[in-house]
């Protein structure tokens, strides 16, 4: 769109500011992304909503076994950063002696097989 025509550079002495130019100079990138335009805004939107849903699904759980009280629960225990810091590696502490019992690779499909 013109209104991204930055007018002060010259097209053939670097088309891509002067085409864009003007949008760059009025979004610039934040300090905490590498790189910033439509579709990370785009993502960034996206986001929002999808927390909004996951904080109403977990304040509003809704039936016992429903969908949203599931995901309610799910979300909820992920964000409940006191009872994780509490469990530290006992959820996977299992897991974490199977791995350490692997004598070698050959042992690994064996292992593999049991995550699915």
């Amino acid at each position: 769109p013109k209104a991204s025509v930055d007018a002060s550079v010259k097209p053939g002495d670097d088309f891509y500011h002067y085409a864009d130019g003007t949008w760059l100079k009025n979004n610039p990138i934040p300090s905490d992304h590498a790189s910033w335009g439509s579709f990370v805004l785009l993502s960034e939107r996206n986001n929002d909503v999808l927390h909004v849903i996951l904080d109403d699904c977990a304040a509003n759980p809704g039936a016992k076994g429903s969908a949203r009280q599931k995901v309610g629960d799910f979300y909820a225990s992920g964000m409940d950063e006191a009872a994780i810091d509490a469990a530290g590696v006992k959820p996977v502490q299992p897991w974490l002696d199977r791995i350490a019992a692997l004598k070698g690779a050959a042992d690994l499909p064996a292992l593999h097989a049991q995550y699915d």
